[in-house]
């Protein structure tokens, strides 16, 4: 669950999250009070990897959603977005372990500073105090819902995982894994908020789908950004996936037209069949030569697979939009939803205009 940052888009943000920005300010507040309430060993260097505040999409969509002007109802909805952060932070935790990702946010992970094994302890610790938090406000319906939600994240991470350097994965694979792993999430967010606005099904349900198929453009362009991506603004270093046999959408694109039979789908999953075994095992080869990963990341580069990876988030995103379309609200929030479709896809159409202007003016200059 990759974050991505940039000034431009953090000004986009609080406009779309204006209305909630008080209760946002207490969803972090909540979060972080309850953590410095508990004396944790190791406690201040796990606090100090988690300080960084996120970009909260998801406290931000259940809030959005759920907005309603009783203040028994905003108290009960920052609480359950607050559970709902913890239980996102733990994923990451997590991710940040099987990743072996050192940064995060432009900062050390907590992995980093106090080890993988505090860090997955944290990151359990965490689901306790999310799920503990909803079942002690009689939350039970919300509780339910964030269960399934992180069982179906873990059967996406665990595909993720039985796929590594699987280059003969099919865009329907990949779809489905990123509907587990990331777009499951940004669903319960949105049920939360309407359940807790007081919608009717039918309502719960568009506002489901619309999650769902956000979730879907907004992992499809953090994928799309690990090739174009600048690691400064990511907060993070670009290039990872492809280095540790995660095989996203502009790979499978790239290589579905790929010319050169060394670089075939067939070919790279027979050379790696060694690798994916042993990468399971979390033991040595769980990463592609650097050499080898450097041929496959120009082929992608050098194709039009990026521009398709950005249309096909494109239309997820045009998806969502026609699925709350119809909503029976008076208060924006289709408008803002747009508006947070649109912030969504401009941070990969910008990384991506910007990224094919340097190849045009490479060609020109070679061309001169």
């Amino acid at each position: 669950m990759k974050e991505v940052h940039s000034m431009e888009t953090d000004v986009t943000r609080r406009s779309v999250f204006g209305d909630v920005s008080n209760e946002l300010e207490r969803v972090r507040e909540e979060f972080h009070n309850l953590l410095r309430a508990e004396e944790l060993p190791n406690g201040q260097g796990l606090l100090a990897a988690i300080q960084t505040p996120g970009k909260l999409l998801r406290p931000g969509l259940l809030l959005l959603i759920g907005k309603n002007h009783e203040r028994a109802e905003q108290s009960r909805g920052v609480l359950i977005a607050s559970a709902l952060e913890m239980l996102h932070t733990a994923t990451l935790l997590h991710d940040d372990v099987i990743d072996q990702s050192s940064v995060r946010r432009q900062r050390p992970t907590a992995a980093r500073l106090v080890g993988n094994r505090a860090s997955i302890l944290f990151g359990d610790y965490l689901f306790a105090k999310s799920f503990n938090m909803l079942a002690q406000m009689g939350e039970f319906r919300a509780l339910e819902r964030l269960l399934k939600a992180i069982g179906t994240c873990v059967k996406g991470e665990l595909a993720e995982q039985a796929n590594l350097f699987n280059f003969s994965l099919t865009e329907e694979e990949y779809m489905n894994i990123t509907n587990m792993k990331t777009a499951e999430l940004f669903a319960a967010s949105c049920w939360l908020g309407s359940h807790i606005h007081g919608d009717c099904d039918g309502e719960c349900d568009a506002l489901s789908r619309f999650g769902r198929l956000f979730g879907q453009g907004f992992q499809i362009v953090d994928d799309l950004l690990d090739f174009v991506g600048d690691a400064g603004s990511m907060g993070k270093p670009s290039g990872q996936d492809l280095l540790h046999g995660v095989v996203t959408l502009p790979t499978i694109l790239a290589l579905r037209d790929a010319s050169d039979a060394m670089l075939s789908a067939d070919t790279l999953g027979r050379g790696y069949a060694t690798e994916r075994e042993l990468g399971r095992a979390g033991g040595p080869g769980e990463t592609l030569e650097r050499a080898e990963a450097a041929r496959v990341r120009r082929m992608v580069l050098e194709s039009g697979a990026l521009r398709t990876t950005m249309d096909i988030a494109k239309n997820c995103f045009a998806g969502a939009l026609e699925s709350v379309a119809g909503l029976n609200r008076d208060d924006g929030l289709y408008l803002k939803l747009r508006a947070l479709c649109e912030m969504s896809a401009k941070r990969g159409e910008d990384a991506l205009s910007k990224f094919e202007r340097h190849q045009r003016d490479y060609a020109d200059e070679q061309g001169a």
